[in-house]
């Protein structure tokens, strides 16, 4: 299990490395700013489905309780 475990935070930077090099070529096809507003745009967007799905979990946890 830990041999499989020394591979982990060299794939984090690589997906990190990824996503820097996936923003920047869609920065360059799109343009910057919309490049940040796409960024901002998702990121509302998984903050409003994070609260959606945290809150129907909580109910269902209550629920149970």
């Amino acid at each position: 299990m830990r041999r499989g475990l020394k591979f982990v935070p060299p794939a984090l930077l690589l997906l990190a490395l990824l996503e820097v090099t996936v923003f920047v070529l869609v920065g360059r096809a799109v343009g910057f700013g919309a490049a940040v507003l796409l960024v901002f745009g998702a990121s509302l967007l998984g903050l409003v489905l994070l609260r959606r799905e945290g809150m129907r979990a909580w109910r269902g946890f209550r629920a149970a309780a």
